[in-house]
């Protein structure tokens, strides 16, 4: 069977389109920014080929179980829209500071 390795979970499953560049789990398993590539690598493959909203495309990366995605695809969504609302708040916020300073 498959397993999760490594700090962002990545399947073993994968490995096997990966072999012939001599990735293993242990690359996977690293620390570093490299396991890090590879799941952006799998992530963005999931966008550009699997079917449904991006959302579930997204989720794929956990689980293509329904109720796992969906359940994934939501924490997802709750996470990113959390920080899109940080970032505007953050970016008002050193904008009226900086107008401030500028005199503006």
């Amino acid at each position: 069977g498959t397993y999760d390795v490594g700090p962002l979970q990545f399947n073993t499953s994968y490995l096997k389109e990966l072999e012939p560049y001599g990735i293993t789990a242990a690359d996977v398993e690293q620390s570093g920014c490299y396991p890090y590539e590879l799941a952006a690598w799998r992530l963005r493959s999931h966008i550009l080929h699997d079917r449904g909203d991006l959302w579930t495309r997204v989720a794929n990366y956990h689980s293509r179980t329904p109720t796992r995605n969906a359940r994934y695809r939501s924490s997802v969504i709750r996470k990113a829209v959390g920080r899109v609302a940080f970032r505007t708040i953050y970016d008002c916020s050193v904008y009226r500071s900086t107008q401030q300073v500028i005199g503006a």
